[in-house]
């Protein structure tokens, strides 16, 4: 479920403080740290993107719908429908409860064969869904539908991607809670690395004695490296799997 605490502010504070900023001055400023978020939630998004059920009013007139009014969305991934057998003609209905074979075709190989014909016609058009797909145009995505037979109701799934905002709509906060954590920490693993650029231009810190000390610049490159790698090795276990293929 969507987390209540994860902010654009909160990750940056759990960061620099983790980077030791309550002792020592951080060479970090804020677009480093945007930029160090964006990270997290760009690879976020790769292994752990947002699905979405709408529904979506049809016709068989029309035939382009959007552009889709998600906010981060991705693409569809799948559209369903239930249809109507109304248009498939029934050969051997006379009444309302008589069935026919009757008349000269009862039990004749001529009468099988028109059952056998109307149910093959049958199950040919109650599977054979409309065609459809899905394509960007400028800024927005749309859906084309060509109906093939009467559409009663239509849904469709689609992916999108959460974003490095507070915006209710898309941002952070809509990411799980379980994974609230992870996003910190690889901003964490990341913002080392820069930190870790940025110390090794003075390799040392300067002493009031004219000379310098030694900064850890190596080993925060190292460990920021590793960090990064463990992290996008435990994001691609939590993978969802891939919809189901429905016949």
């Amino acid at each position: 479920m969507p987390n209540t605490t994860l902010t654009v502010k909160s990750v940056q504070e759990e960061v620099a403080a983790a980077l030791g900023a309550s002792q020592v001055s951080i060479e970090l400023d804020a677009k480093d740290y945007e930029k160090c978020l964006k990270d997290a939630v760009r690879v976020y998004n790769r292994n752990r993107p947002r699905r979405g059920l709408a529904a979506l009013a049809v016709s068989e007139e029309q035939k382009k719908y959007g552009p889709l009014p998600h906010p981060g969305l991705q693409g569809v991934t799948d559209v369903q429908f239930v249809t109507s057998l109304e248009e498939i003609p029934d050969p051997f209905v006379f009444g309302e409860d008589e069935m026919l074979i009757k008349g000269d075709i009862k039990g004749t190989v001529g009468g099988l064969e028109m059952q056998l014909a109307y149910v093959e016609m049958a199950r040919r058009m109650y599977g054979s869904e409309p065609d459809w797909y899905g394509a960007w145009e400028g800024k927005g995505y749309y859906l084309y539908i060509d109906m093939k037979l009467r559409v009663l109701l239509c849904s469709y799934r689609f992916t999108w991607h959460v974003q490095p905002t507070d915006d209710p709509n898309v941002g952070l906060s809509l990411i799980d809670d379980g994974d609230t954590d992870w996003i910190t920490r690889y901003t964490l693993a990341k913002a080392k690395q820069i930190l870790a650029r940025v110390r090794g231009k003075f390799h040392g810190i300067p002493n009031p004695d004219g000379g310098s000390d030694d900064n850890d610049y190596s080993e925060l490159a190292s460990e920021g490296k590793e960090e990064e790698r463990d992290l996008e090795a435990e994001i691609q276990k939590r993978r969802r799997p891939l919809l189901p293929v429905i016949e």
